[in-house]
């Protein structure tokens, strides 16, 4: 009756994938286009892998708007979140690749003054998470929305 306990890749999936789910839920909730969002998620690997973590983290940032709505804005604030130290990763086996807490701003700043080996491990972790982020915000966009009775 020995329980095996989960492997840590197991658990690190899976943590993404809880991670990018609620993300993706949070959009939704969001005022404005939760599609743009959708396709800004499938996008978004192309344009790491074309122009490197940091420009595509600058891009998200100078599409920001003055509402704070914007699908570019709420990504940047995921992957921030994801990749620093916040309550959606604070868990034994994950370690972020920047230990530094969560704060607009702080992960360009860290992009700047970090080494490589740790901009190429934020880079593998910030595509990882956004192969379950598209996949799951692609799932919700297509989700029927439950009306309510007498609406």
């Amino acid at each position: 009756m020995n329980k095996a306990k989960p492997s840590k890749r197991q658990t690190l999936e899976q943590m993404r994938y809880w991670a990018a789910y609620k993300f993706a839920q949070e959009a939704k909730g969001k005022p404005g286009d939760f599609s743009r969002y959708v396709n800004l998620a499938k996008k978004f690997p192309a344009m790491v892998n074309a122009n490197g973590l940091g420009q595509a983290l600058a891009y998200l940032a100078a599409k920001r708007t003055k509402k704070g709505d914007s699908a570019e804005e709420l990504l940047l604030k995921h992957l921030g979140r994801w990749l620093t130290r916040s309550d959606d990763n604070r868990n034994f086996y994950y370690a972020p690749p920047y230990a530094v807490d969560y704060a607009e701003g702080v992960l360009l700043a860290n992009i700047r003054e970090n080494n490589s080996r740790t901009y190429l491990r934020a880079t593998v972790e910030a595509l990882q998470l956004l192969n379950y982020l598209k996949l799951v915000a692609s799932g919700l966009e297509t989700e029927p929305e439950t009306k309510t009775e007498g609406a």
